[in-house]
């Protein structure tokens, strides 16, 4: 299950850069920054960024929780 977990991990982080580069590549030739496109771009990475943080501090708490079994 580990081996999935990391999997999933690395391609949240690739999806993640994947939209970093567009975002910076959109805004070069975008005067105003609230321009609709980069607008959606930002909120999809945005919901990337918020599930990654999720997922560690889950981890986090997993790890704080003592196991009695």
């Amino acid at each position: 299950m580990r081996e999935q977990e990391t999997s999933n991990d690395q391609a949240l982080f690739n999806k993640i850069e994947e939209l970093r580069y567009q975002l910076v590549q959109a805004s070069l030739g975008k005067k105003n920054l609230s321009d609709q496109t980069l607008v959606e771009i930002s909120q999809k990475l945005d919901r990337y960024i918020v599930e990654v943080q999720s997922r560690n501090l889950a981890a986090i708490r997993r790890k704080r929780v003592p196991d009695y079994s």
